[in-house]
C-alpha cells in the first residue's frame, strides 16, 4: 500500500488475494495483512456500505412522510 505496489481501495477481494499472492506473501500473514482497517475499502465491503446508506435514506424519507399522530398509533401498535 505505502509503495504503490498493492491496490485495495475499492477493489474485489479476489483480487487483493491475488495481489498478495503475486508479491508472494505468504498465505499464513494475509489474514494479519487483511486485518489493517484497509478490509473496509475492499470493493464488497464499500457496496454493503453504499446499502445500507441506501437502506437509511429509505427509512429516513418514509419517517418524514409519516404524520407524528401515525408514527404514534405505529409506536401504540407494537406496544
Amino acid at each position: 500500500m505505502i509503495n504503490g505496489g498493492l491496490k485495495v481501495l475499492n477493489t474485489p477481494l479476489a483480487q487483493v488475494q491475488a495481489q498478495l499472492a503475486k508479491a508472494q506473501f505468504k498465505d499464513e500473514i494475509w489474514e494479519k495483512l487483511m486485518d489493517i482497517k484497509t478490509y473496509q475499502y475492499v470493493a464488497e465491503e464499500v457496496k454493503r456500505l453504499q446499502d445500507l446508506v441506501a437502506k437509511r435514506k429509505a427509512e429516513r424519507d418514509t419517517l418524514k412522510a409519516t404524520s407524528v399522530i401515525q408514527l404514534w398509533k405505529n409506536n401504540l401498535g407494537e406496544l
